[in-house]
């Protein structure tokens, strides 16, 4: 049995899935989307001369999909970002009002961090010296200082060498990817009681899964398990009678999703009940055919034309169109819970 206890966690989708304005909706949410959806219309009144057509180019979705927005359709998390990065305007104004429409932060620097440089500073916080990691790592006296040495000079550590630092400093490889990446959190010990164990899908395994889902055999296949902390658990999947059959770990697979998500790293994935595909947005995984994809929703037109487009965030990627006779499952994809992050 594979286990793992990752100790940091980044949420995509913090909200559900989108619905109908109103349906189900506190006061505060529908007061959340009248003003969303007074900012649309504001913004298509003054960038696109109160023409909707024009606006719904620029962002590359169906004319009558605005409509929608404007009169009943949930504006979500997921549609303000998109709008805001397509039209260059200000994420925080389009999704709270806050600030000014043009408030827009100058671009983020890509990652250029030094994972030897990074390895240095935890060594030296941890009070180690080069010839006390090396022992660490059961290294020969003798080049125990110059081998550590050569892993601090080091731009990106080999796989193999990052296992081995892993087991001397003993903690999990995601721990370790995340100091190597630049992070400055703490990693702490976790309790037994503070873990959960649910079932993984490698990308090896997917296959299989996609043959076997939803089909009599499943109930009998038997999954490697893997260790998360139990707050990274959505509400209502505490027990595992809620999460048999409904949550995964799911390995990522190819760059079609970076910058957000790079090969290998784990995320939890949530099935989607067949009812609320209509309104499934961001961030997920579709099982379709013998394929199963982690990709983005954006606009989602399940109930106009029958099918979804798919989208990778890697330009490279591309995006294709998928019709509801061939899905055969949806899921959340809902936060990471191991791999390197970004």
């Amino acid at each position: 049995m594979n286990q793992v206890s990752p100790s940091t966690y980044f949420s995509m989708s913090p909200n559900p899935v989108g619905r109908p304005a109103g349906r189900g909706q506190t006061p505060e949410a529908q007061h959340i989307q009248a003003a969303r959806r007074t900012r649309l219309q504001r913004l298509i009144d003054t960038r696109f001369d109160k023409k909707k057509s024009a606006f719904a180019e620029a962002v590359g979705i169906n004319p009558t999909a605005v409509s929608h927005y404007l009169n009943k359709r949930t504006i979500t998390d997921e549609f303000c970002l998109t709008v805001a990065k397509m039209l260059n305007i200000s994420a925080a104004w389009m999704l709270r009002g806050e600030g000014a429409i043009d408030d827009v932060p100058a671009p983020i620097k890509p990652n250029t961090n030094h994972e030897g440089s990074s390895l240095k500073k935890y060594r030296e916080s941890r009070g180690l010296s080069k010839a006390a990691l090396g022992r660490l790592l059961g290294l020969a006296a003798g080049s125990a200082s110059i081998s550590v040495a050569q892993y601090e000079e080091s731009a990106q550590l080999e796989r193999k060498t990052k296992i081995k630092l892993a087991s001397a400093l003993q903690m999990s490889e995601a721990e370790l990817q995340a100091i190597l990446g630049g992070f400055s959190h703490v990693v702490t010990p976790v309790e037994d009681d503070e873990l959960v164990s649910v079932p993984f899908l490698p990308v090896r395994a997917r296959a299989g899964f996609a043959e076997t889902f939803l089909s009599d055999e499943h109930e009998s296949v038997q999954y490697d398990m893997v260790t998360i902390r139990r707050d990274a658990i959505r509400v209502g999947f505490e027990t595992e009678k809620a999460r048999k059959n409904k949550m995964y770990v799911a390995e990522v697979d190819g760059d079609s999703m970076e910058p957000l998500l790079h090969p290998g790293y784990w995320v939890t994935v949530y099935l989607i009940d067949p009812g609320d595909w209509d309104y499934a947005t961001g961030v997920v995984a579709v099982l379709y055919r013998d394929r199963f994809v982690i990709k983005r929703i954006i606009e989602n037109r399940l109930p106009e034309t029958g099918s979804v487009t798919l989208h990778s965030d890697n330009p490279k990627g591309g995006s294709n169109s998928v019709p509801r006779s061939e899905i055969r499952a949806i899921f959340r994809v809902d936060e990471i819970v191991g791999g390197k992050i970004k």
